[in-house]
């Protein structure tokens, strides 16, 4: 099964970037402006904790599952990679997602 172009690493960045704004929003945590590629996720000056980190995990994958019908895992073994996390910024989890899909689902990386 091929996904749309909705769910190349371009297209992702904005779903990860509004879905962390939802997630900090919900946490009653300050939102970074502008949120971007570049937004770090974790570590030093990252904007969320490792309880924010499953949240937006888990909503992420709620989302691409709800408006494209296309499970993922985030947090499984792949999320460790020789790169490093895939949750350094959001542009590297919007690449993690988008080459799961590929492998996955044959979606445009």
């Amino acid at each position: 099964m091929s996904l749309p172009e909705q769910l190349s690493h371009d297209a992702l960045v904005p779903m990860v970037a509004s879905t962390l704004k939802w997630v900090l929003a919900e946490s009653h945590k300050t939102v970074p402006e502008p949120v971007s590629g570049d937004t770090r996720l974790i570590g030093k000056g990252g904007a969320i904790d490792s309880l924010g980190l499953v949240s937006l995990a888990a909503d992420l994958e709620q989302r691409i599952e709800q408006e494209y019908g296309v499970v993922v895992s985030l947090l499984d073994d792949t999320a460790q990679s020789p790169e490093g996390s895939p949750f350094r910024t959001v542009g590297a989890l919007a690449e993690h997602i988008a080459r799961l899909l590929a492998r996955e689902h044959g979606a445009p990386a």
